[in-house]
């Protein structure tokens, strides 16, 4: 029985052992996957410094930057069907084109006098709804307190209100906006951006938003020579829209394929309005359509050569709307879509045919069709075969031709397909899916086509600032598409100020400079001239910066960039020189600096301080004192700045020493002395005996090769000897013997006198 149990404790101790070493494996293994998990990099970006403190519910909120880890890793686009395990390593090449410095096109003044508050729109908006979720937290905070508080002082008498519990109960019951939730984001409403671009056979206009209300839209023609984009800025027309709120999106359709006749739809909060421009007279507004819902979007239905326009908008009830523009406005049909809990009720609505058009929300997209009795429903894919559960969909933009979509999501970009063949109401193929790795939600796509109308080059961008991509892909048949190249961000305007500052330009320490490189983009655009593209960036305040994509081979003309850089920054300065004049903040800040600038003006004439003469330190010494230094190494150093004169060529020759053997230091010493010496004659040891200097008679010195075979050599005459030595500058010399009373070098140190000499010479 002993036994027995003895083998069974025994055995539960192997058990509980092998137990505790799973255990402790586990947990190692848990600390080295923690250790190799990727940490979550910001990386840093030109935004607005008020932007810090509601960064993170705006892009990538704060527990998907904890939870997901993929937002900010670069991946290979998605090619289905097309890359294998064998072309995966040779698919992907370097993209045969480069992207130049951006350049300011189009500048506006903006006259405030105070230059600390910025006109930003966009972060108003934002930070509006930041303090709005603020206030209401503290008022809750606060009643919760004051309630507990109050009912002990009245005990109990429900009766009794003090003022203070009303007004907070009425700031809880009242929102200033009932549209503006926390679910809803400020970037909604900017989809698709405020810069269009219309190009004609003949005609050519850029359509942007101007002034600090983003109210002013502005016409500007442009043209194409080569390969510069030239802006006429004084043709340039303008309409005031007035009150009503800033332009989130502006969309336009050509009548004529010149470009001369066409409508303009400028989308605001709570207003839709229409545009007629010719060329060469003023836009005229036409239509005005208001809703008590604010609108998310809108665009055209037809095309050029139909001659009835339709106007189709969606709003924040989920609502499709269909209106022809006409006098009486009126609205055709209407299509109420599907809500969910806690739903956005965000869409995005592009046209694919004269008769349908794609409604994008979060995370579906619809195939809508207009027809006789009104609009249908006809197909609907979820996108989350396509998208990781934290990801939404953010922008649309169409491809007609092609029947393309590029969806824009907080991480990717999707090209899908829409095949009408497949199936009784077709259905959405996925093409490419390309990682954009932009630093905040992906709100406005551009896209064109080159002149083969086989590549495509797509235009990418959020609201930071400098925050863009570019994505390239080709057509390849059968009806596929691919991309042999990754998508790369191009220069921005924040680069091109930095190489200019690098060359000696831009060095103007204005603040109007620093703030305009900060604003946020509210639109883009991309024009295609034969080969050639040109990118357009439009920040808040309306300037418009342009760069081109050359091919790789094209020399980057840095110097002319920055010249350009310079008259801009100038332009900047000229605008409104009292209110940009430099102020001691916009230096480094210097001990005494920002005093000289707060106190600029004439003051009383200062006494002279006068101090007693101290002790220089003993590292500073003049010119006489280094004269005194006289060791080999001083001379050579000091006729570099030309301290010495008297030192010439040969002497420094003489001086150089070769390193083929060392030498003692008693043998330096001695070298230096005979250096130095130029005074009264001493005495020199040769074979024990003692020699005059004077009756050495020194040749010019010849400098000879070392040779290892060689051997010293003494050659002695009667009253003359010839010394030869190697390692050395080797000099002749003729010695004259006079014997002169002194005591001989002593010979009990074990080497002969000749060595030493030869050591020491």
């Amino acid at each position: 029985m002993e036994t027995r149990k003895r083998k069974r404790i025994s055995e539960a101790t192997v058990v509980n052992g092998e137990q505790n070493e799973n255990a402790a494996n586990t947990s190692k293994r848990q600390k080295q996957d923690k250790l190799i998990e990727p940490k979550h990099e910001r990386s840093v970006q030109w935004f607005h410094q008020r932007l810090n403190s509601v960064q993170l519910s705006a892009g990538f909120p704060e527990f998907q930057a904890t939870r997901y880890f993929h937002p900010n890793l670069l991946q290979l686009p998605l090619q289905p069907n097309v890359l294998t395990a064998e072309t995966l390593h040779n698919h992907y090449k370097r993209p045969l084109w480069t992207t130049s410095h951006p350049i300011p096109v189009v500048t506006h003044r903006f006259d405030q006098a105070n230059r600390t508050e910025w006109a930003e729109p966009m972060l108003r908006l934002y930070q509006a709804k930041a303090q709005h979720r603020q206030k209401l937290t503290v008022l809750k905070l606060t009643y919760a307190r004051k309630k507990v508080t109050l009912r002990k002082k009245i005990n109990g008498r429900r009766g009794l209100c003090p003022t203070l519990l009303l007004r907070i109960a009425e700031e809880l019951d009242r929102d200033p906006d009932q549209w503006f939730t926390d679910v809803r984001g400020y970037d909604y409403y900017f989809t698709g951006g405020n810069l269009d671009v219309i190009v004609g056979t003949q005609f050519r206009w850029l359509l942007n938003t101007v002034g600090e209300a983003m109210n002013t839209v502005e016409m500007v023609p442009f043209e194409l020579d080569g390969s510069q984009l030239n802006v006429l800025s004084e043709q340039a027309e303008r309409f005031e829209l007035g009150e009503g709120g800033a332009v989130f999106e502006i969309q336009h359709r050509k009548m004529t394929p010149t470009g001369q006749y066409s409508h303009i739809a400028l989308r605001r909060k709570f207003q839709v309005d229409v545009l007629y421009s010719k060329t060469g007279s003023e836009a005229m507004k036409t239509h005005s359509v208001r809703s008590e819902v604010p609108f998310i979007s809108c665009c055209f239905l037809g095309r050029t050569d139909d001659s009835v326009g339709l106007l189709c908008t969606s709003d924040l009830d989920k609502i499709v709307k269909v209106m022809e523009y006409t006098p009486k406005k009126v609205w055709l049909y209407k299509l109420q879509l599907v809500k969910f809990p806690e739903d956005e009720c965000w869409t995005c609505l592009r046209p694919l045919t004269r008769t349908s058009v794609i409604c994008l929300d979060r995370k579906t997209v619809k195939l809508i069709k207009l027809q006789e009795d009104g609009l249908s429903l006809v197909l609907e894919t979820p996108l989350s075969t396509w998208l990781w559960p934290c990801e939404s969909a953010t922008c649309l933009e169409i491809c007609p031709e092609e029947s393309l979509l590029l969806v824009g999501t907080s991480h990717r970009l999707l090209v899908l397909r829409y095949d009408a063949r497949q199936g009784a109401e077709g259905e959405f193929q996925q093409m490419i899916t390309f990682t954009h790795n932009l630093q905040f939600h992906l709100t406005m796509i551009r896209y064109r086509v080159d002149s083969t109308r086989k590549q495509y080059y797509v235009h990418l961008s959020s609201h930071l600032a400098g925050d863009t991509m570019l994505c390239t892909f080709s057509k390849a048949p059968p009806k596929r598409f691919t991309t042999r190249t990754l998508p790369v961000k191009p220069l921005t305007i924040q680069e091109s100020v930095y190489m200019a500052r690098t060359k000696g330009k831009c060095l103007f320490p204005a603040a109007t400079l620093r703030n305009r490189l900060k604003l946020f983009h509210s639109g883009i655009a991309i024009i295609a001239d034969r080969d050639r593209f040109h990118l357009l960036v439009q920040n808040s305040l309306g300037d418009i910066y342009q760069q081109r994509l050359d091919p790789d081979s094209d020399s980057a003309d840095t110097d002319q960039v920055a010249a350009k850089l310079h008259a801009w920054m100038i332009q900047l300065r000229d605008i409104n020189a009292a209110a940009q004049s430099p102020v001691a903040n916009d230096y480094k800040i210097q001990r005494g600096l920002r005093a000289v600038f707060r106190h600029s003006e004439s003051t009383k004439d200062i006494k002279p301080i006068t101090t007693s003469q101290k002790r220089p330190p003993r590292w500073r010494q003049t010119v006489e004192q280094l004269h005194q230094y006289k060791d080999q190494l001083a001379a050579t150093m000091l006729s570099i700045w030309g301290f010495r004169p008297d030192v010439t060529e040969s002497q420094q020759l003489s001086q150089s020493r070769g390193h083929a053997e060392i030498i003692s230091v008693e043998d330096r010493i001695v070298d230096w002395l005979d250096a130095t010496t130029d005074g009264s004659p001493e005495l020199v040891e040769i074979l024990d005996e003692p020699l005059v200097m004077d009756a050495i008679v020194k040749e010019e010195p010849q400098l000879q090769l070392p040779s290892e075979e060689a051997e010293d050599r003494v050659g002695e005459q009667p009253n003359q000897m010839l010394v030869k030595m190697e390692s050395t500058p080797v000099a002749r010399v003729v010695l004259k013997t006079e014997p002169l009373g002194g005591t001989p070098l002593s010979a009990a140190k074990g080497r002969s006198a000749r060595k030493r000499y030869v050591q020491g010479f």
